[in-house]
């Protein structure tokens, strides 16, 4: 069984990231005996001062929330992780921003605790356009230098529609979940995956 660890960082349950989110997942359980965890980061109040510097290579023991602890403990434990959120004014929720943040107590001088856990990066944003597609990008990279290999990079605008109508950004998504569901020994996709 592998872990699956899933991070929404919108507060819309009903919006277009949380439905690519579903579609992803759907995809990732297939046939398979997959175990997921669900962190909706919309639901959570934990935007606190936090000085990273002090966290930084420490472990999870230096967060003080216990919630955002608990979400970054599960990504620390995870063999795949999906990171989806919105963009506004092309960029990141802040609760997004604060787990991505907190990632840090993870990298220590001899390597990251993330080295190799594959992941899924996927935004929604109002259109595509040179600016959302650098805020996918940067991204990309914030985890890469973490040392996690991204299989896929993902990209939705509200310009296709609601994404729960759009049968073909639908299918997309579930296909780039099923690579979840194997044995995660996947070909990363070489450019962004453009669901609609």
């Amino acid at each position: 069984m592998s872990k699956i660890v899933a991070i929404m960082g919108s507060a819309n349950s009903k919006g277009n990231t949380a439905a690519a989110v579903d579609a992803i997942l759907d995809g990732a359980m297939g046939l398979s005996t997959n175990y997921i965890r669900y962190h909706n980061l919309g639901k959570l109040n934990f935007i606190k001062n936090c000085n990273f510097s002090d966290i930084r290579g420490k472990g999870t023991d230096g967060i003080q929330d216990s919630e955002l602890r608990s979400i970054v403990d599960d990504i620390a434990s995870a063999d795949a992780v999906l990171f989806a959120t919105p963009l506004y004014f092309n960029f990141p929720t802040p609760q997004f921003c604060m787990v991505l943040d907190s990632l840090s107590c993870l990298i220590r001088e001899n390597g990251s605790a993330l080295a190799g856990k594959k992941a899924i990066v996927l935004v929604t944003c109002e259109k595509i356009d040179d600016h959302s597609k650098a805020a996918l990008s940067s991204l990309v990279s914030a985890f890469e230098g973490m040392e996690m290999t991204i299989v896929s990079k993902m990209i939705y605008a509200c310009e296709g529609g609601r994404f729960s109508e759009n049968r073909a950004a639908v299918d997309k998504a579930v296909s780039v979940g099923a690579k979840f569901s194997k044995s995660f020994d996947v070909a990363p996709d070489s450019e962004v995956v453009r669901l609609g």
